[in-house]
């Protein structure tokens, strides 16, 4: 066995025993599948209005369509998924990638790198691709969730181009979740105390997801969190559009709700995006000043030096 494949079974070995891992992954789980049911019930409640508003209108002798209000693509009813990937997934991208190098020091793995037992190089990628294993694990789970209670649910047949879709918004998840992640690993590579490596990459993702939209958007600070949330909008000032212009293309967050929106055909569909950057091109930047940091910091890291616990 390659030493590569020792370091990243020893670590999916150690963070699978380890109860705040399986709780993070439990609780991903739950709010995967309340997502989805939530999208379920809108759909449901838009149905009931629609029904009820048809008869009143034929009763007042205004001609209407009849029939349940079903959304144009199934896909729309994964706009929730946003939220768990923005708050649960990426708070578990941040204790995997921080638990992945705080154990090994722990358990005094890191001085075999000063020993020439494994390079830094190899170390670094094990970590990385670690990472990227468990969170694939992730989207996987959440893509067979979502086909599945689509098939089941009482609304239009998945198309193709719906899967395709769905793949692409699943896989712009994973790239928003190990973003967090590698940034976690790069904390705790280069931070001395552990309290510090775990700190950083949270006030980061604060910042992302709350902060910068709201001063590039001026909406309010939970427009992540609640898809609905974007429409309360304060008055545009001179302030806002500033802040929009120069620190548009910085907030990646809201690059993301962008793409996702468009994949997912939500009611923020074609809206221009903030910023002059396209949003893709803020992602692709991101990811990779997140993975070269990632690598930089595992690389540079003193094998010798033992983290201090608070």
């Amino acid at each position: 066995m390659s030493s590569a494949a020792w370091l990243q079974r020893h670590t999916l070995t150690v963070l699978s025993r380890e109860r705040r891992n399986v709780a993070v992954t439990l609780l991903f789980g739950f709010s995967v599948f309340m997502a989805l049911m939530l999208g379920w019930v809108e759909a449901e409640k838009s149905g009931t209005i629609h029904t009820a508003a048809a008869h009143f209108l034929a009763q007042s002798g205004v001609s209407t369509t009849w029939g349940r209000h079903i959304p144009s693509s199934s896909t729309v009813l994964l706009h929730h998924l946003k939220t768990s990937i923005v708050v649960l997934g990426a708070i578990a991208a941040i204790l995997i990638g921080h638990r992945s190098l705080e154990s090994d020091r722990a358990a005094g793995l890191l001085p075999l790198i000063g020993l020439r037992v494994f390079d830094s190089l190899t170390y670094a990628v094990a970590k990385v691709s670690v990472l990227g294993f468990i969170l694939l694990g992730y989207i996987v789970f959440t893509g067979v969730i979502s086909v599945s209670l689509l098939v089941l649910l009482p609304i239009a047949p998945l198309t193709p181009f719906d899967l395709a879709r769905m793949a692409a918004f699943l896989m712009l998840g994973w790239f928003y979740m190990m973003v967090f992640g590698c940034i976690s690993i790069a904390a705790t590579a280069t931070a001395g105390r552990a309290s510090t490596g775990i700190i950083i990459p949270i006030a980061l993702w604060g910042m992302w997801t709350f902060l910068l939209p709201a001063i590039t958007g001026s909406t309010m600070p939970e427009t992540l969190l609640d898809p609905h949330s974007g429409e309360y909008v304060a008055k545009p000032t001179p302030l806002f559009q500033w802040s929009r212009s120069l620190l548009g293309p910085l907030s990646f967050a809201d690059a993301f709700s962008h793409l996702s929106s468009e994949l997912l055909g939500d009611q923020y569909s074609g809206l221009p995006p903030k910023g002059n950057v396209p949003p893709i091109i803020v992602c692709i930047f991101v990811a990779a000043l997140s993975f070269s940091a990632a690598l930089r910091g595992c690389i540079r890291m003193d094998p010798l030096a033992i983290s201090v616990g608070k």
